[in-house]
């Protein structure tokens, strides 16, 4: 079940279980992934990326986000790299070499190797809209600013609409999924 409907749910209220396991825990708010682990009766296994966003949260109070705006690894693992209960990913298969080297030297001290099937990155990489151009930083200075939504959520019409004219490059030039 998702962490929310493991304490909304009237019938889990009564379940127990011999493992939890929370994937994408990174994202969980700590609350409902603490109270799903208190359900368990041997282990919980988080699974996730310690360098991933944190858990979204709507509130500029410092209380709130040091309580529900961290994610599980700041809070159970002060160093995941040199942690023993750890098990880091070694290899990705996702990514050009290229992103995956920016990817994995800024993030994971060049320890994530990268082994993309070569033909199938590189023939992505050949297409538009940056053909040859595994990684592309665009300028968007001067597109316009950011705006605040009501709900507090910030847009760019001016990148999204950009990004939206490249996506629209890469279907016409041959990509399937975007």
């Amino acid at each position: 079940c998702t962490l929310t409907n493991a304490y909304l749910v009237p019938g889990m209220a009564a379940q127990r279980f011999d493992v939890l396991i929370a994937e994408e825990a990174g994202m969980a708010t700590l609350p409902p992934l603490f109270y799903a682990a208190c359900l368990c009766k041997r282990r919980a296994i988080v699974v996730g990326d310690p360098k991933q966003l944190p858990p979204i949260t709507q509130s500029n109070d410092d209380l709130v986000r040091r309580t529900i705006g961290r994610n599980v690894f700041d809070v159970t693992v002060p160093d995941p790299a040199t942690s023993e209960v750890v098990a880091m990913l070694e290899v990705q298969y996702r990514m050009h070499p290229a992103i995956g080297g920016l990817v994995g030297g800024l993030f994971y001290n060049d320890r994530l190797l990268h082994a993309a099937n070569a033909d199938e990155v590189e023939a992505i990489a050949a297409r538009a809209p940056f053909p040859g151009q595994p990684v592309v930083v665009v300028d968007s200075k001067g597109q316009t600013t950011c705006e605040r939504a009501a709900n507090g959520s910030r847009s760019n019409r001016g990148s999204a609409e950009r990004t939206a004219d490249l996506a629209l490059e890469a279907v016409r030039a041959g990509h399937g999924s975007i």
